[in-house]
């Protein structure tokens, strides 16, 4: 009896088929081509598994209802990925912080962090073109007398390959090694007479001036540091972020925000080829 490669190849549709070296062999006479495999689990083996592929319908990118705008709109493995990277490189920072924490509690004194400057008078003291605010890092008090001002910085950077990918709106940016506490950007396409509204409304929602946000158990509040004032470098305008203990979503509305700012193109981090 004829073996199903010997009919395939009798009926000119040899190519039909094909072998892949991990997954096994694809076939497809007509219409989507199918793969039968057996897989090994560690708690049973030989578990039978079948799915089809079609090579005429285009793959649609994967939207979260909630919210159709940023990481959410990046193709499925990019969105793991840069979602991944983004978590580690802010992990990596709040652990050398909750580190100082630590060394300065060892050391019999108070731990205030994440404090902003205030005048005399307790209101937030402004500086740059942009008016902006900033918090100190870590304040050790000790008798009611701030002792130590301690700036956390990061002793090391996340190192990977830079990632490529289109952000809500159109907008194609550049994600390589950066510190979450010093974070590069070069933004093209913004004009040297911006509307800085957008960036400003952000960086204050996210500062939290009014200290409305709650401590966790280490004290810290989840807001960003410091932003520096934009720069003009030729055709691209560059910014400094100190994201501080800020989530990603942070990270998220920073993009949106200079792209709002007209940003046609963004580069985050040391692309030191590109």
């Amino acid at each position: 009896m004829p073996s199903f490669d010997d009919i395939l190849k009798s009926a000119g549709l040899d190519h039909r088929g094909y072998d892949h070296e991990q997954l096994g062999r694809f076939v497809g006479v007509s219409g989507p081509w199918r793969l039968s495999v057996t897989v090994d689990f560690p708690f049973q083996a030989d578990v039978p598994i079948a799915f089809e592929i079609d090579p005429d319908t285009p793959q649609q990118e994967m939207l979260n209802p909630r919210r159709k705008t940023g990481l959410n709109s990046i193709r499925p493995f990019t969105l793991m990925t840069i979602g991944q990277l983004l978590e580690d490189i802010r992990d990596r920072y709040l652990t050398e912080f909750r580190e100082c924490i630590a060394y300065v509690k060892q050391n019999g004194m108070e731990a205030m962090c994440e404090t902003a400057y205030r005048d005399e008078d307790g209101v937030l003291a402004r500086e740059g073109i942009l008016s902006l605010p900033m918090r100190l890092d870590v304040v050790g008090v000790a008798d009611g007398e701030a002792k130590d001002t301690i700036r956390v910085d990061s002793d090391s950077m996340l190192s990977f390959e830079p990632i490529d990918f289109e952000w809500s709106g159109g907008l194609p940016t550049r994600l390589a090694p950066f510190h979450w506490d010093g974070c590069h950007v070069r933004a093209i396409g913004i004009r040297k007479a911006a509307d800085w509204s957008h960036l400003c409304g952000w960086f204050d929602q996210w500062f939290d001036g009014e200290d409305a946000r709650r401590p966790d158990g280490d004290g810290l509040c989840g807001v960003i540091h410091f932003l520096f004032d934009p720069k003009q470098e030729g055709a691209a305008t560059t910014f400094e972020v100190d994201f501080g203990s800020a989530p990603v979503e942070a990270f998220e509305e920073f993009l949106d925000a200079l792209r709002d700012s007209g940003a046609t193109e963004i580069e985050i981090g040391y692309d030191h080829d590109g």
